[in-house]
């Protein structure tokens, strides 16, 4: 899958409320967050709804979350149940009053209880499950538990933006008398931020449509161990050429991010300039992104 941003543009995703499938012995309550936009660190809610007749209290039992393919997890620590004004982690009960328990939920009263999800930039792509219990006990002591699914799809996301703002990459260093290239007097950056493998595009526009030669423009990224820079020679109105390509830059032990942007240095040149007409060129440099599988 991939998905594709133009550079100061990012993301809108939805978070879908949860789905649920009736109580029963063989079916469990699914609890699905069917988007997942983690590009910030932020806190999810959805509703659902529990049989509460006869019960005095409840508690949640489950562990991490988890993608099978890849062994990723959402820590359990991350996820709690609020019910009227209660918030309870991993086995806390809490506790129904007596009007409360005599109400007995059905499809026409929802939203008796809100499962909260903590995300952070640092989560990875994928699908994340985790089995909950809800124990249900009596005011006679009297025990039922109702089987839970929680289903999580946390997608790519990716976002790029300049590292200064109004950047201009002015090209007309010569270096020696005689040299037939023209350099760029400073390089430009962009920052790049992905919880995914990504690449990075670029293309030029220019003015130079009543030129027989369109101006090449020789593109050079600055190596760095943060990603795999590409040199590409773009001529304007081509497509957009493949200039960098790295792994995702928000990392962590998914409690936190100890990185987010990643900064590509970009610096150019006119290869052979003596070739094309003397004068002032106005270009403008478009940059895309994508996401790739992890």
């Amino acid at each position: 899958m991939q998905k594709k941003i133009l550079v100061l543009v990012c993301f809108s995703l939805l978070i879908t409320l949860l789905s649920l499938t009736p109580v029963s012995a063989a079916s469990p309550v699914v609890l699905n967050f069917r988007v997942t936009d983690t590009s910030e660190t932020r806190s999810a809610s959805s509703p659902f709804t529990l049989p509460l007749e006869g019960v005095e209290r409840i508690s949640f039992l489950y562990s991490d979350a988890i993608d099978h393919s890849t062994g990723q997890i959402i820590p359990a620590g991350r996820i709690s149940f609020t019910h009227h004004q209660q918030t309870v982690s991993a086995g806390q009960a809490l506790e129904i009053s007596p009007d409360q328990r005599s109400q007995g939920i059905s499809p026409e009263q929802p939203g008796a209880f809100t499962i909260n999800i903590m995300f952070f930039p640092s989560d990875l792509p994928g699908k994340y499950e985790a089995i909950i219990e809800a124990v249900c006990q009596s005011a006679g002591g009297e025990e039922k538990r109702l089987p839970l699914l929680l289903k999580i799809n946390v997608l790519p996301w990716i976002k790029l933006k300049s590292a200064i703002p109004n950047q201009t990459l002015i090209i007309d260093q010569v270096s020696f008398r005689g040299d037939t290239e023209i350099k760029a007097r400073h390089p430009v950056s962009i920052l790049v931020a992905s919880n995914a493998p990504w690449r990075l595009y670029m293309k030029i526009d220019s003015g130079l449509t009543g030129h027989r030669k369109p101006i090449p423009i020789a593109l050079s990224v600055l190596p760095s161990t943060a990603y795999e820079g590409l040199n590409a020679s773009i001529y304007p109105y081509e497509d957009y050429k493949l200039v960098a390509a790295g792994p995702p830059t928000v990392v962590g032990d998914r409690s936190g991010s100890v990185g987010y942007w990643t900064e590509l240095v970009l610096s150019a040149e006119i290869p052979n300039a003596h070739l094309y007409p003397a004068g002032q060129y106005t270009f403008i440099l478009s940059f895309s992104a994508i996401t790739l599988e992890p």
